[in-house]
Formats: structure tokens, C-alpha cells, sequence
């Protein structure tokens, strides 16, 4: 089901991660970029993606609105903020405060949830 077309939103939820990834990862995009993105939950100030980088996949230095946590479902990531560096892997979870600089590389891949808390949203 594309991400039209699925809810993102409900009172109570539940998600097939795996299944999720599996269809993150069969994505056109990911086919052309070597990375996607997939908003799992969309609920006022909280959004939570499934983000899957391929090998030596990158995301650029960028900043997000909210604090925000990462934590790997498969594979092993490179966090990079402030000159430092943290290695992530499956069953580790990362948190980082809004509006800090960041990037995030995998040598070997990986698939990761991505949470942010955006106080400024008033969507629901």
C-alpha cells in the first residue's frame, strides 16, 4: 500500500516493521538513491520514520526541528554531530536534542526508526 493511501494516525496502532522495511526497500527510490523514508506514525508533534540506507548510504548534515531518537533495526550506523561520532547497532537506541547538526552514514546498510517531537506542530 503506498504511503498515500495507508493511515498514519490512529488512536491506538500497531506496525509490522518488517514488513514496513520489506516494502521500504522494494520502493523505486530506494532502487534509484539507495536510500527512503517512510513515515510509520504521524501524530501531532510526534513523527516516526523507517529510514533505510543502503550500503555507504548517507544523509547530509541537516538539523531537525525536535529532539529526536534513532534506533537500528538492522545493520550498524555512524552518528556524526559536534565534531564527535557514535557508533550505532541493533538493540541501541540514540537520543539528540532539537536543532543540533547532524549526519548519519552506514558503511554496510542499514535500516533504522527515526523519531522526532516537534513542538511546533499542531497537526493532529
Amino acid at each position: 500500500m503506498s504511503s498515500l493511501q495507508r493511515p498514519v494516525r490512529e488512536v491506538v496502532s500497531v506496525h509490522d516493521l518488517d514488513a514496513e522495511r520489506t516494502a521500504s526497500l522494494a520502493a523505486d527510490g530506494f532502487s534509484r538513491t539507495g536510500r527512503t523514508a517512510r513515515t510509520v506514525v504521524k501524530n501531532g508533534a510526534m513523527r516516526v520514520v523507517l529510514v533505510s540506507l543502503g550500503p555507504g548510504g548517507e544523509l547530509a548534515e541537516h538539523q531537525a526541528p525536535g529532539p529526536i531518537s534513532i534506533q537500528p533495526l538492522s545493520g550498524r550506523l555512524e552518528f556524526r554531530a559536534g565534531g564527535e561520532s557514535r557508533s550505532l547497532e541493533v538493540g541501541q537506541l540514540l537520543t539528540a536534542d532539537a536543532g543540533l547538526a547532524h549526519s548519519v552514514h552506514s558503511e554496510e546498510g542499514t535500516t533504522f526508526l527515526l523519531t522526532v517531537a516537534d513542538a511546533r506542530s499542531k497537526e493532529g
